[in-house]
């Protein structure tokens, strides 16, 4: 976790020395502030408060370390239930997922948060990518920096594939474009058509309100802009 929250309930940033809380289970956090990895707060107790909860990666902390902190990590409580969302976009909620997750899990999550859109982490080296000037997307979505492509996806994440239905684009942890999956033509193999989307077109769409840094300023820094 990149925030927690201090005893008169203010969500703050980790910092050397802070004394903050997990807002599910109130739990101390420690604060890990170390020279190499981006700051962030860890639970002194190995129990998971929140099931959703996945061990963070340097590549999630990429992604919201340039969020507000009222846009990051924020518990959403529904129908007696409280969750942590990754982001959130002012209409809907952005979930970063790096790791397996099982399909039932997925759906859980769709149907809690509503206004779903998931950002999957995925070796490059699993795709083929063709460009495809001749398809169409199918939703209209023309972001002003994009291409079509037609792609071939190795070893497949079938809790994404199967039964797709929110919006779904692919971080490959490299250059400046996500892949966004349009289209599914096979699952086995698995084939599809797609859009490679600007991740600057990517935040003016979605983000434009969250952002604690313009983009140029982010882009000049290197992180999620970094080539």
């Amino acid at each position: 976790m990149i925030t927690g929250i201090t005893r008169d309930n203010q969500k703050i940033s980790a910092t050397p020395g802070v004394i903050a809380f997990c807002p599910i289970c109130n739990t101390e956090l420690k604060p890990k502030c170390g020279a190499i990895n981006i700051w962030h707060f860890a639970h002194t107790s190995k129990e998971l408060c929140d099931p959703w909860y996945e061990p963070e990666s340097e590549w999630h902390r990429e992604w919201k370390q340039y969020i507000k902190n009222d846009h990051r990590e924020v518990v959403i409580s529904r129908n007696g239930k409280k969750h942590i969302a990754d982001i959130t976009t002012g209409t809907g909620i952005i979930e970063l997922q790096h790791s397996h997750l099982p399909f039932a899990e997925r759906v859980e999550r769709e149907s809690f948060y509503g206004n779903l859109i998931w950002v999957v982490h995925v070796k490059r080296k699993r795709f083929v990518i063709r460009d495809r000037p001749d398809y169409k997307s199918l939703y209209g979505d023309d972001f002003e920096n994009s291409m079509d492509v037609f792609f071939h996806w190795k070893y497949p994440l079938r809790w994404v594939i199967k039964d797709m239905k929110s919006p779904t684009f692919i971080d490959f942890d490299e250059g400046l474009y996500l892949l966004k999956i349009e289209k599914l033509k096979h699952l086995s193999p698995c084939r599809g058509y797609g859009k490679l989307i600007h991740k600057n077109d990517f935040y003016d769409r979605y983000l434009q309100y969250a952002l604690l840094e313009p983009f140029a300023t982010i882009q000049s820094e290197g992180g999620l802009f970094n080539v």
